[in-house]
């Protein structure tokens, strides 16, 4: 999954995946180990679900929460 993760950022394309059950369209800008050992990504939300109220925002997703990730 990394790979596609980091192939998107160098490349500029958008994702779309689900996370945490809910279906979204983001602009992967970086991809990382925490301090914990988890992998994680930050994005810009573009479209899709959301559990907070402002659904276009930035996000840091827990990589190992994603699933159906896929280049659009």
């Amino acid at each position: 999954m990394n790979d596609t993760i980091i192939t998107a950022i160098l490349r500029q394309e958008v994702l779309s995946l689900t996370y945490d059950g809910i279906p979204r369209e983001v602009e992967p800008h970086a991809y990382g180990i925490s301090n914990k050992g988890n992998e994680l990504l930050r994005c810009y939300q573009i479209s899709g679900g959301h559990n907070a109220e402002r659904p276009h925002e930035w996000e840091l997703l827990t990589v190992s929460k994603i699933s159906a990730l896929a280049t659009t």
